[in-house]
């Protein structure tokens, strides 16, 4: 994929460069304009898109979930893969977990699966949102500051889900201001704005 003189509004800057295949890490502070990137990356933004070229088969995961408080959480995914196309298999979700998961990390997620939205926390929320969107299969999967909210276990789940995405040969491109060892270890392609 291919940036070319992209303008990222309201912080005056711009922006060229090639993503490559693989894992990409968009470093910077808050308010340097990773997000607004992001959402013209993914399409969700129609600001500076002709700027970007070769637009994968994403999904975006961006900061933001609101749903309904009175919303069962097993409900929101079976939305999600409807929204998706995908046929709706609460097997599926779990088969996904399996895959990639240890069980006693199943279990703490089968907990959380079985309340209302509007009593889960905010890492419990900003966590289950990001496991549903990456179990939906995609070339490229662009993750907005992912861990925002995680405690450290529910971190290491999102890395370790992250990594076997990667190993499928699957695309990340993925921002945060957080430091994070284990993602310097993946060894991404870095950009920093």
């Amino acid at each position: 994929m291919k940036i070319e003189k992209f303008k990222i509004p309201y912080v005056d800057r711009e922006i060229s460069f090639d993503i490559p295949h693989g894992f990409v890490f968009l470093k910077g502070d808050n308010g340097a304009g990773k997000t607004m990137f992001l959402d013209a990356l993914s399409g969700l933004s129609v600001r500076n898109c002709s700027s970007i070229i070769e637009r994968p088969k994403n999904i975006y995961i961006n900061q933001n979930a609101f749903f309904s408080d009175k919303l069962k959480t097993i409900y929101l995914l079976k939305f999600v893969y409807c929204l998706d196309g995908s046929i709706w298999n609460e097997k599926k979700f779990w088969l996904f977990l399996e895959n990639n998961l240890e069980n006693e990390e199943i279990a703490s997620i089968m907990n959380i699966m079985k309340k209302k939205w509007g009593i889960l926390s905010g890492g419990e929320r900003r966590f289950v949102y990001l496991l549903i969107m990456l179990s939906l299969s995609r070339e490229c999967y662009i993750i907005d500051e992912p861990f925002v909210f995680l405690d450290n276990t529910k971190k290491q789940v999102i890395i370790k889900i992250i990594k076997n995405r990667l190993s499928e040969n699957r695309d990340i491109i993925l921002s945060s201001h957080e430091y994070i060892d284990e993602i310097n270890k993946m060894k991404p392609y870095i950009v920093e704005l």
